[in-house]
């Protein structure tokens, strides 16, 4: 499945393996929280750790190398990520602000 910004196989994204949920992607799975952020001030003042740990994930969509491409030639690499989008979907919109800054934590843990 490709949509604007993430391709998905096996039901998986390729670039971060978060698992496809509901019948949404990887990118789909996204916009949830930032759905939520609007109704949560709390959660809207980690809008750009939401966005970071994302874009991390996806440098085919967010490098300059892979930003000016479009999207059926850009090269995507797998990569292992303990916690991705998926997390912060599935502990849903109570557990967000947790879900988001333990995501931040396990991203600077994995980059290191």
């Amino acid at each position: 499945m490709i949509d604007n910004r993430t391709v998905m196989e096996s039901g998986s994204c390729i670039e971060c393996g978060a698992k496809g949920i509901d019948g949404f992607s990887c990118y789909e799975l996204f916009g949830f929280p930032l759905v939520w952020e609007h109704r949560d001030p709390a959660l809207y003042a980690l809008h750009f750790w939401l966005v970071s740990c994302y874009m991390l994930q996806h440098p085919s969509n967010y490098t300059e190398e892979g930003y000016p491409l479009p999207n059926n030639v850009r090269s995507r690499k797998s990569k292992f990520w303990s916690m991705t989008i998926e997390d912060i979907y599935l502990g849903g919109e109570t557990n967000a602000i947790a879900n988001i800054i333990k995501w931040k934590e396990q991203i600077r843990c994995e980059l290191k």
